[in-house]
C-alpha cells in the first residue's frame, strides 16, 4: 500500500514534465473550496496480546481488529498565501466497519458498524506557478480523527460479555501527510486528485488495556499500541475566488 500510495504521489508531483504543461493568466484568486470523494484504506490488521486478570498466572487474550475499506467524502476550504503556499481547513467522513476477534473466550468475532471522521488543518507547497494549468502538490498538517461507533452497535448487550460494558466513540489526535495535483478547466474551476496517509494512535473504544473475569462474567479489554495508517485516495472539484 505504501509503494503505490508513494509511486501516485510522485507521479502527481512531477506530472508537468510527462504530460507537458500549458499556462494561462488568472488573476490574484486567493480562496479555494472544494468537494471530494473517494476510498479510504487502513493498511494491514493490528494485533494485541491483551494481559487476563483474575485468571492463572501470565494469561492473555490474542485480540484482533480488522477495519474494512469504505467510501468517503469530505470538504475542504484553503486560501493560498503567495505563489506556492496554501493552507485548508478539511472535514472528511468515512463508513468504516470493525470487527474484532477473539475479543472474549466466548465471542470468536464481533462485528461494529463505525464512521470515522477527519478534521484538520494542513499546509501545501504547490511546485507549480500560479499561472500554470496543472499544479502538482505535496502537503502536511494535523487534526482529530473521532471513531464513531454507531448507537445501535454500541447500546445493545452482548452474550458472554459483563452487561455493564459499551463500546464508545474515540477521538485520536492525527498527522497527515501526502501529496496531489489540482488541474485547471477554467479559470474559476480545477478538477483535484490527491492522496493521503492520516497517521494516529490505536482508538480504545471505551475499553480499558486488560481483560478481567467478574463474578465469571468476561469484560473484556485490549492492550493497544502503536499507530495506525489509513490512506486516502479521493478525486474531486474546486471552485477559486478572489
Amino acid at each position: 500500500m505504501f509503494k503505490v500510495a508513494l509511486t501516485l504521489t510522485l507521479a502527481l508531483a512531477f506530472g508537468q514534465d510527462v504530460f507537458g504543461q500549458s499556462y494561462f493568466v488568472r488573476g490574484e484568486q486567493d480562496w479555494e473550496v472544494s468537494g471530494f470523494a473517494g476510498a479510504s484504506v487502513f493498511s494491514g490488521d493490528f494485533h494485541f496480546s491483551t494481559p487476563v486478570l483474575d485468571d492463572s498466572p501470565g494469561s492473555v487474550q490474542q485480540v484482533e481488529m480488522e477495519y474494512a475499506s469504505g467510501y468517503q467524502i469530505g470538504i475542504r476550504i484553503g486560501e493560498y498565501v503567495g505563489d506556492h503556499w496554501a493552507a485548508d481547513l478539511e472535514y472528511s467522513f468515512a463508513n468504516q466497519p470493525i470487527r474484532f476477534k477473539n475479543l472474549a473466550p466466548l465471542i470468536p468475532t464481533l462485528s461494529l458498524s463505525q464512521s470515522i471522521h477527519h478534521v484538520s488543518y494542513s499546509f501545501s507547497y504547490l511546485f507549480a506557478d500560479r499561472e500554470a494549468r496543472f499544479r502538482p502538490y505535496a502537503k502536511f498538517g494535523a487534526g482529530v480523527a473521532i471513531f464513531d461507533v454507531r448507537r445501535h452497535s454500541r447500546d445493545f448487550i452482548i452474550q458472554g460479555l459483563d452487561p455493564l460494558v459499551r463500546f464508545h466513540d474515540s477521538t485520536k489526535f492525527m498527522v497527515n501527510l501526502g501529496g496531489g495535483a489540482e488541474f485547471y478547466v477554467g479559470d474559476q474551476v480545477a478538477l483535484i486528485f490527491d492522496v493521503k496517509d492520516n497517521l494516529t494512535g490505536i482508538p480504545s473504544y471505551g475499553l480499558p488495556r486488560f481483560g478481567r473475569i467478574i463474578n465469571g462474567i468476561y469484560r473484556p479489554g485490549i492492550d493497544r499500541d502503536g499507530v495506525m495508517n489509513n490512506w486516502q485516495f479521493n478525486a474531486g472539484i474546486a471552485f477559486i475566488w478572489d
